[in-house]
C-alpha cells in the first residue's frame, strides 16, 4: 500500500474557514470543497442570463417606445470592468485577517479567471480561502516569530544600557567624613575595596597568607 501523501502535520487550521468546513483539517478534503463550489459557481453563472434594465410599465395600447442601443467605447467598457472587479475586490477582503499577506498571489490567481469571474465577489472569496488553506501554517509561524522578535525588543528597550545605570547611592557621612579621612582613600578606592571585600578578594597580609591569626601583642 503507498505511502499517503499527506501526514498529521499537514493538516490545516480552520480558522477563517466556512462553516461548512468546521473541524475539517484535511487539506485534499478543503481544497476538494473549494473546487465543488467554484465548480458550482461556474455552472451557475454559465445558465443564469445578464440582468438588464427593466422597461417602465405603459398603459395597455400604447406602443413600445424605440430606443437606441447604448454604444460603449472600449476605453468606457474598460474602465467599468475595472471598477466592477474593484468593487468585488473590496467586499471580499472585508474581514479577511491575511487578505494583505495573500494579496499578491490572490492577484495572480484572479488575472487567469474569466471577465465574468473578475467582477464576482464569491469567486474573490473563494480564491483567498484556498491560498489561506495552503499557507495557513506558514502565516501562524510567521506571526509566533514577530511575536517573539516584538517581545525582544519591547524587553531591550525596558533594560537600558551599562552607560546608562543609575548612579551609586551615596557614601555614609560616617565613611566620608572619618573613614575616608582616616585611611586617605579616594571615594572611587573605598567603592573599589567594598567591591573586592563583596566578591572575596581580600588583600595579602601575614594574616591571612600564612593562615594563622596574630596575637594581639605580637608574635610570642
Amino acid at each position: 500500500m503507498p505511502d499517503p501523501v499527506f501526514n498529521e502535520s499537514d493538516r490545516v487550521p480552520t480558522t477563517q474557514l466556512p462553516a461548512e468546513l468546521k473541524g475539517v483539517t484535511d487539506p485534499l478534503k478543503i481544497a476538494a470543497y473549494y473546487q465543488q463550489r467554484e465548480g458550482a459557481l461556474r455552472d451557475e453563472m454559465r445558465r443564469t442570463p445578464p440582468r438588464t434594465v427593466s422597461t417602465m410599465e405603459r398603459p395597455v395600447g400604447d406602443p413600445p417606445e424605440e430606443r437606441q442601443p447604448a454604444n460603449f467605447s472600449i476605453e468606457e467598457a474598460t474602465a467599468a470592468r475595472g471598477t466592477l472587479m474593484a468593487t468585488a475586490r473590496n467586499a471580499a477582503k472585508v474581514g479577511k485577517e491575511y487578505w494583505d499577506r495573500l494579496s499578491v498571489d490572490i492577484e495572480k490567481l484572479m488575472a487567469e479567471q474569466p471577465p465574468e469571474n473578475q467582477v464576482s465577489v464569491h469567486i474573490w472569496e473563494t480564491c483567498y480561502h484556498t491560498l489561506l488553506g495552503m499557507n495557513m501554517q506558514r502565516l501562524q509561524r510567521e506571526d509566533s516569530e514577530k511575536a517573539a522578535l516584538t517581545a525582544r525588543t519591547i524587553a531591550e528597550r525596558a533594560t537600558p544600557p551599562a552607560d546608562q545605570q543609575a548612579p551609586p547611592a551615596p557614601l555614609p557621612i560616617e565613611v566620608t567624613g572619618k573613614i575616608l579621612p582616616g585611611l586617605n582613600l579616594s571615594e572611587e578606592q573605598y567603592r573599589t575595596a567594598q567591591d573586592n571585600i563583596a566578591a572575596g578578594k581580600w588583600p595579602l597580609t601575614a594574616e591571612n597568607v600564612s593562615g594563622k591569626r596574630i596575637p594581639i601583642g605580637g608574635i610570642k
